[in-house]
């Protein structure tokens, strides 16, 4: 079937079209390569299943990708979490400074139901849960609460003291130090899936 799908035009400027086109069904979660990204993809794969009914997956994105920012997604339905705004996101989460690629982009974000933008916020992770709470009626499990702790740590650098970011051996900095030497490319996906119903441990 078909259905609406928010494009950009062949301009220069990001200007979101309205064409028809086929989607798939499914929803791709974007997040940024790292514990603040694997966590927020996380709670908002959590998240849209429980209160959209959505069909999630997930896939991580690094900066290199900003090259042709105005065609990534393609035809797929997407979301994207602490990464840069895109305005045919059906979901944005994000909390940095930089997030607008250009002044046209910062222009077309205004807060949604689905976009959400909050410079301030330690991490991603907090800012989720929050809008969902207030906008989706979620209520977060003690384990995605305790996850969004330790995303501002690590984001933030908010560590009790060098001795803790380097050897503390808690479960969130064991998996941050591993995406240092990650196995593999499908690491982070796998670390995502595993916090979607998990905890840290």
């Amino acid at each position: 079937s078909n259905r609406d799908r928010a494009l950009f035009s062949s301009g220069p400027c990001f200007t979101p079209l309205r064409i028809l086109g086929p989607l798939s069904q499914h929803l791709r979660i974007h997040y940024h390569r790292d514990f603040d990204g694997m966590v927020s993809a996380a709670v908002l794969a959590k998240i849209l299943t429980e209160t959209h009914d959505e069909e999630v997956v997930w896939s991580s994105v690094n900066y290199d990708q900003r090259r042709d920012w105005k065609s990534f997604g393609g035809d797929e339905r997407f979301a994207i979490v602490d990464f840069h705004f895109h305005p045919a996101a059906e979901y944005w989460f994000d909390h940095h400074p930089t997030t607008f690629l250009t002044p046209e982009l910062r222009a077309a974000y205004e807060p949604t139901d689905r976009w959400s933008w909050d410079e301030k916020s330690p991490s991603c992770p907090p800012l989720i849960l929050r809008h969902a709470k207030e906008y989706w009626g979620y209520e977060a499990s003690e384990r995605f609460v305790d996850m969004a702790v330790w995303s501002d740590v690590v984001d933030a650098a908010r560590f009790r003291d060098v001795d803790q970011a380097v050897f503390g051996d808690e479960p969130a900095l064991r998996i941050m130090r591993s995406m240092t030497a990650a196995p593999s490319r499908e690491y982070p996906d796998e670390l995502v899936a595993a916090m979607v119903e998990g905890s840290l441990e």
